[in-house]
């Protein structure tokens, strides 16, 4: 009898443990979730800022623009446009970035969209759309420019 009512004991000592260590999960498992949180966002803000102080400083240089900066300008334009779609991919398409409440994605979606504009604002300070298209000229050069490269006159 004696040695029933240890082993009950040991069992019922082993379920009461077992069970201390899931109700302990859980709070384990949410700390670790806001560790990922807070690295989500640290990682997002400091990819932000960076690259808001690229365009920062591409559009203070780039404020009167000549017309041979203007390539340079249009290329480092490009770039930002390329960060600025990969940390769009990684905040809120990759699998590695924790679920995000919806409120959450929202304001991410808003953000991306007003770095965007401010690309955009940038990409037309540098390089202005043109108000008039001269089609005959642009087609004659394009047929120039292919003669040239064909070996033609």
């Amino acid at each position: 009898n004696l040695l029933l009512a240890m082993t009950a004991m040991a069992t019922f000592e082993g379920e009461e443990a077992q069970f201390l260590a899931n109700r302990k999960a859980p709070s384990q498992r949410r700390r670790r979730r806001t560790d990922d949180l807070n690295v989500f966002w640290q990682a997002l803000n400091t990819g932000i800022s960076a690259w808001k102080s690229r365009l920062e400083e591409l559009t203070k240089e780039r404020q009167h623009v000549t017309s041979s900066q203007r390539a340079e300008g249009l290329a480092t334009i490009e770039e930002l446009e390329e960060e600025l779609q990969k940390l769009r991919k990684r905040s809120l398409a990759d699998l590695d970035v924790p679920e995000l409440p919806a409120a959450d994605v929202r304001q991410l979606h808003n953000e991306f969209t007003n770095l965007s504009n401010l690309l955009e604002t940038a990409r037309n300070n540098i390089c202005p759309p043109s108000r008039f298209v001269f089609k005959r000229y642009r087609e004659a050069m394009q047929i120039r420019e292919t003669r040239q490269a064909g070996g033609g006159e």
